[in-house]
């Protein structure tokens, strides 16, 4: 799909949305965010899940403290576009905030997978609350550290009690 720009050649409707994103991001980098938040919807209707765009209103979101309309702009880019690092671990880390904790793993895990040298995901992953069924060997197992420094990292004692909920620290 193609259409003809009033600012020149004949250009796909992304290619489009990416020039008001880039304009979105002058006009917040000169303080008017109103005006950013603008050319970022109007983006959206040319693509909607332009990946930058989302992006950029979910960081608004956040600013606004709106978790929910934060998860709700990158769940929409990651429909549209699914391998993208930065996608994944910043929805992983807002799942976490916002205690979804299976979603959280899920997306995390794929960063990871996207991006083994990151340590992002890896301290973002072991925020996460622990689940029924987890175990104190499983999740030094699913991390790869030993159980013992797991233990030791979250002042842990034998026997060792993992609970529901429970956060732990991954050494």
């Amino acid at each position: 799909l193609t259409w003809r720009s009033p600012a020149g050649p004949w250009r796909r409707a992304h290619d489009e949305a990416s020039l008001l994103v880039a304009a979105g991001g002058s006009r917040e980098a000169r303080g008017d965010t109103t005006g950013a938040e603008v050319l970022w919807a109007q983006a959206l209707t040319l693509d909607q899940s332009h990946l930058e765009a989302r992006m950029r209103r979910s960081e608004r979101a956040m600013q606004k403290r709106d978790l929910g309309q934060a998860i709700s702009e990158l769940e929409a880019a990651r429909r549209g576009k699914s391998a993208d690092f930065a996608l994944h671990n910043n929805l992983g880390i807002l799942y976490v905030q916002a205690q979804r904790f299976p979603e959280a793993e899920a997306e995390l895990e794929t960063a990871t997978h996207m991006n083994s040298e990151s340590p992002g995901p890896w301290y973002w992953r072991g925020q996460v609350a622990r689940i029924a069924g987890d175990t104190l060997s499983g999740s030094a197992r699913q991390y790869g550290v030993a159980m013992s420094s797991l233990a030791r990292a979250n002042g842990l004692s034998d026997p060792y009690v993992v609970v529901i909920g429970q956060r732990l620290r991954i050494p």
